[in-house]
């Protein structure tokens, strides 16, 4: 029985230290935003269509025309 003590002591440890990490998020690009993917997968190969809104002159409005898209990044 007291052989046993260490391992659980060493299992319980490890346990924890991997705990916090499990939430942390995996980006494909983390200085670049994106939004609305279209995804398509080619022979086996991942392509990614999203869009991106650009800063424009235009105050809020309610009809969206404060929003501009000026191209997609593939």
């Amino acid at each position: 029985m007291i052989r046993f003590i260490p391992l659980i002591f060493l299992s319980v440890f490890l346990r924890t230290s991997t705990y916090g990490q499990q939430d942390q998020p995996h980006y494909l690009f983390d200085s670049l935003y994106f939004a609305d993917p279209a995804v398509h997968v080619l022979d086996g190969k991942i392509y990614i269509y999203p869009s991106h809104d650009i800063s424009t002159d235009v105050k809020d409005g309610a009809g969206g025309g404060h929003y501009n898209m000026k191209d997609y990044h593939v």
